[in-house]
């Protein structure tokens, strides 16, 4: 990407005043990076950790404050890096330790935090732990590993008791992927031979072992993790250890709060408040980032007549962010991640559409998480290629478009060696096409982070007072508060002009408003307007297809 950076297009920075007493992650953007398919420096196809460190100035551009990294470790990469050999190593494709603490340093110079993908529930097979557990005969590693006795393994549903051909005559559990074996962590459906308690002197090595993988990337200067399928620690296919759970992830969670401010993310579907609320986690993506991609669905173009119900979203939300623990817990809303389709997906390729899915998420009583490449409108590409048993969801994990240029910008490397297939529609949806482009997804979104850093009641632990959602109406409305800052978020899902009247007098606080408009979508005129003939709280709204708008109220 040719183009520089102009310091005037930065977010504007939120003063002290609106982050006193305050975790750090309630007053973030965060932004997932898929290393492999970020950007590539050494033209082996493959992106890399220089490549992330290349990149921090666009990422600051865009006004992201945290990066969450999929897994950067030592693996043979049967599962894309989620089947780790080595929990202290980085992978030889993405770079070396010091390009690992350039990326870090050159980060935090930019006031730009780094998470890691924390891969607890299991290891790849040809971890060395697993290698020593598998042998005949007792060692230190003989309990590492979900182990059964031959043709006795717990009454199980779902995953896979292995046996061992090698060494002990046992059979191993793996709920994955055949090359990822599940560590025990003490699992109570065990016998107490194979280590059914955290408390077993073997067990319990493994616990202190993770918790010093845990203390070496923090001493490396990683501001928190992200978790994957942490609840299976516990979960297992034999059985529900709800104990396990809090034990070794409040370990976890003591090791961090050592270092201050250092939140665990938890990627967990069955149980999210659960996650939050007892085992020790800052936050947990929520499923309902689904509910939300639905209701776009319903009016993106070509869908007729809107027949979407904004408030399944709102409310199944509203109880889950309601529910976690106050001061310092809240959901995840997301765009997408590595797993599953792009928001643009839902939205029918429209861009507006994928502007309003970027608005939604970002302005939740939830912590937002974009996905890379959302920014610009990336699609999902179903031609993608099996990769790394991608099983259908390499299609969200092709390479970044930066430029129109050879490969999108993303490598030197000839077409055929590139980690995946540069995605189609790379000459217009990429960075450098977007970036100053009035109304392009890139600069709209950027205008809504900004906005979202100025106001503190668009925040997770600002209130949300839902002003209108009704079946089939394409108009959902909502304000947010908190403390004297108070917002209103309004859009229009559907292709057709709509409008609504709000009461927002319980969002104002008063008989009397003022608006302001803050920021609306490209091409929205600014129409809403106060009812009645000099003072009141019915606001009316009119919105053009797919118009937005973030408005300030007051009142007097």
């Amino acid at each position: 990407m040719s183009r520089a950076i102009p310091d005037r297009a930065r977010p504007r920075e939120r003063t002290s005043s609106q982050v006193t007493n305050r975790p750090w992650y309630f007053d973030a953007v965060f932004y997932q990076v898929y290393p492999q398919s970020f950007q590539d420096t050494n033209g082996d196809g493959i992106g890399d950790l220089p490549g992330i460190t290349r990149r921090l100035d666009y990422l600051q551009y865009l006004g992201v404050d945290a990066l969450w990294l999929s897994p950067i470790f030592v693996s043979p990469f049967c599962d894309a890096g989620y089947d780790v050999a080595d929990y202290r190593k980085i992978a030889p494709r993405y770079g070396t330790m010091a390009d690992f603490r350039k990326m870090v340093r050159e980060a935090h110079r930019r006031k730009i935090r780094i998470l890691l993908d924390a891969v607890y529930n299991h290891t790849s097979i040809q971890h060395p732990w697993f290698a020593e557990s598998r042998k005949q005969g007792r060692n230190p590693y003989s309990k590492w590993y979900m182990w059964s006795e031959p043709g006795k393994p717990p009454a199980s549903k779902g995953g896979w008791w292995l046996h061992n051909e090698d060494g002990r005559h046992d059979q191993y559990l793996t709920e994955f992927h055949v090359y990822q074996e599940s560590l025990n962590y003490g699992h109570k459906s065990l016998p107490r031979k194979f280590g059914n308690s955290p408390r077993d002197p073997d067990v319990a090595r493994l616990h202190r072992e993770m918790q010093g993988v845990t203390s070496f990337w923090l001493d490396e200067g990683v501001d928190g993790f992200r978790c994957d399928v942490p609840g299976n620690i516990g979960h297992k296919p034999c059985g529900y250890d709800r104990r396990l759970l809090e034990v070794f992830w409040r370990s976890i969670r003591k090791v961090c709060d050592r270092y201050g401010v250092r939140p665990l993310i938890a990627e967990e579907w069955v149980h999210p408040l659960e996650a939050v609320n007892e085992w020790g986690f800052n936050m947990c993506f929520t499923m309902h980032a689904w509910d939300m991609k639905r209701l776009m669905a319903a009016g993106k173009p070509g869908a007729g007549p809107f027949k979407g119900d904004p408030r399944v979203f709102d409310r199944a939300l509203a109880k889950q962010a309601g529910a976690v623990r106050p001061r310092d817990g809240a959901m995840v809303m997301f765009t997408c991640n590595h797993d599953s389709d792009r928001i643009s997906e839902s939205a029918g390729e429209h861009d507006p559409l994928t502007v309003i899915g970027i608005l939604l998420v970002m302005t939740q009583n939830a912590v937002p998480k974009i996905y890379q490449g959302d920014e610009i409108g990336m699609i999902s590409d179903k031609t993608a290629p099996w990769k790394e048993w991608s099983m259908g969801r390499a299609q969200v994990r092709t390479p970044i478009q930066w430029t129109a240029g050879r490969n999108a910008g993303f490598s030197r490397a000839a077409a055929e060696k590139l980690y995946l297939p540069v995605s189609k529609g790379y000459r217009t949806r990429n960075v450098e096409a977007q970036m100053g482009k009035p109304g392009s997804v890139l600069e709209e979104t950027r205008k809504i982070i900004a906005c979202w850093k100025a106001h503190p009641s668009l925040h997770p632990d600002g209130r949300k007072v839902t002003l209108h959602a009704r079946k089939n109406d394409p108009v959902y409305a909502y304000a947010r508060v908190n403390g004297g800052d108070r917002t209103i978020v309004a859009v229009n899902l559907s292709g057709k002009q709509a409008g609504a009247v709000l009461d927002c007098g319980k969002a104002a606080n008063s008989r009397n408003i003022l608006v302001r408009g803050l920021v609306s979508g490209h091409g929205t005129r600014f129409s809403p307007r106060v009812l009645g003939k000099s003072r009141g709280t019915a606001l009316r709204v009119e919105l053009p297809p797919y118009g937005w708008h973030i408005l300030e109220i007051r009142g007097f």
